[in-house]
């Protein structure tokens, strides 16, 4: 799934650079080689693609829409309420809305925190680091990056911590060194996994044909195109 959005996102950002999916240099401290799972897929192991999801969001809607699809906002208690809407097959990709509509109820969705940080620099690396003292220097190149991280399964606080604040910040400049503002925005999110693994399959709900997509976790991006293409296959 991760090596067909891959080369999907490669391709955009040499075609497509309105979209700001673009090549970066990526370094995978205490990172093993034959665990970088895309090693086979890139001219060199250390470069990667990042996007900045406010433009490249805006970006897949606009085509989107320009191939004739309408978008409808609407707060729904459970998938059979939409039957009615003269469609064939009904993709679910709720997230951790599935947990809560009455005919999916799946219990087995989770709530997981994030606190991330976007400060002002001109750092032009992704940094990784894997392991106890899990961080991340995700640069956008149009003067901020994004500083990670943190998974607290289970909680839903929206309030700022401080203390991984602190912590957050103090591990990304000894990581990558890096000189930024003492400003930042600290940016408090919930989102939604599933440790079963990602839900692609086809379920006849009623009278309608259901195709659940939801459970990537924070791997949206990296999942999309197959996690699509399987949507199509099943339906």
């Amino acid at each position: 799934m991760q090596a067909e959005a891959f080369a999907y996102l490669w391709s955009i950002a040499h075609n497509n650079p309105e979209s700001s999916v673009i090549e970066m240099v990526d370094i995978q401290d205490e990172t093993p080689l034959e665990k970088i799972w895309y090693r086979g897929l890139m001219p060199d192991v250390n470069k990667s693609l990042v996007l900045n999801p406010h433009v490249f969001l805006l970006w897949l809607r606009k085509n989107i829409e320009d191939s004739g699809v309408k978008f409808v906002r609407r707060e729904i208690n459970s998938l059979s309420e939409l039957r009615d809407e003269g469609h064939d097959v009904l993709v679910n990709a709720t997230g951790f809305g599935s947990k809560f509509l009455h005919d999916v109820a799946d219990n087995d969705v989770q709530l997981i925190r994030g606190q991330t940080h976007l400060v002002k620099t001109d750092h032009n690396k992704i940094f990784m680091r894997h392991g106890q003292d899990y961080t991340y220097i995700i640069p956008r190149l149009d003067g901020t990056a994004i500083l990670g991280g943190i998974k607290q399964v289970g909680e839903t606080y929206t309030h700022v911590d401080e203390e991984i604040k602190k912590d957050v910040r103090s591990a990304s400049q000894i990581l990558a060194r890096m000189q930024m503002t003492t400003k930042s925005s600290v940016i408090t999110l919930i989102r939604p996994g599933r440790p079963s693994g990602v839900r692609v399959e086809f379920e006849q709900l009623g009278d309608q044909k259901v195709v659940h997509a939801y459970g990537t976790g924070g791997g949206g991006y990296v999942f999309q195109l197959r996690r699509g293409k399987g949507c199509c296959e099943l339906g």
